[in-house]
């Protein structure tokens, strides 16, 4: 199905949003795609299809495993690929483990996750996988993912976390800190907003 998205367009943005829906051993899966135009995406602390960009690199290299019959990487593996980037890259920034999180009770979810395919990747290819912290709200985090293989963009992506005190059930604001530490770490600026609008940032 495709839905025009209300934030984007209030955004001044013409946002579609096509969701795939699939069963892998009885369980139901949706994958959500956004077209943007390229022109605002940075913008509004989206991607660029620029390498340049990101500070952050994770290197992988496709496993049989993880290829489908078509011989190519099955999609659902992409969403693998950008947690454990984004756990890598929260070790090279300096912010809290998931051990550390999970033991204050004091950690990010994922609240949001979006990809877009633009080439398959195969068997044995080595990909590298820019992270990107673009945007920041009172208590959510926005990365911006892509994949490459060599100079070609195989697949991009975002993803939204929210900071969330899981004992008392509650979002909280994100440490100042931790903003800092990627503030320093980014090569690009970091979008700030002191609210999330509902369903976004």
């Amino acid at each position: 199905m495709a839905t025009a998205d209300p934030l984007s367009c209030a955004k001044g943005m013409e946002s579609v949003q096509t969701t795939i829906v699939y069963y892998v051993l009885g369980c139901r899966f949706e994958v959500s795609f956004w077209r943007r135009p390229r022109h605002l995406e940075k913008r509004f602390g989206g991607g660029s299809g620029m390498r340049s960009d990101f500070a952050f690199h994770y290197a992988h290299r496709v496993r049989w495993v993880e290829c489908d019959p078509q011989w190519v990487v099955f999609n659902g593996h992409y969403l693998t690929y950008f947690d454990v980037a984004i756990t890598e890259y929260a070790r090279a920034v300096g912010l809290p483990g998931v051990v550390s999180q999970q033991q204050s009770g004091r950690q990010f979810f994922a609240r949001k996750a979006t990809i877009e395919y633009h080439a398959p990747a195969q068997y044995d290819n080595e990909l590298d996988i820019g992270v990107r912290l673009a945007a920041l709200g009172r208590s959510s985090a926005r990365f911006i993912l892509e994949i490459y293989r060599d100079e070609t963009l195989l697949t991009s992506g975002e993803l939204i976390y929210v900071f969330f005190d899981s004992k008392a059930g509650v979002s909280l604001p994100i440490p100042e800190s931790q903003r800092q530490a990627v503030r320093d770490f980014e090569r690009t600026a970091v979008l700030e907003q002191s609210s999330n609008a509902p369903g976004d940032m």
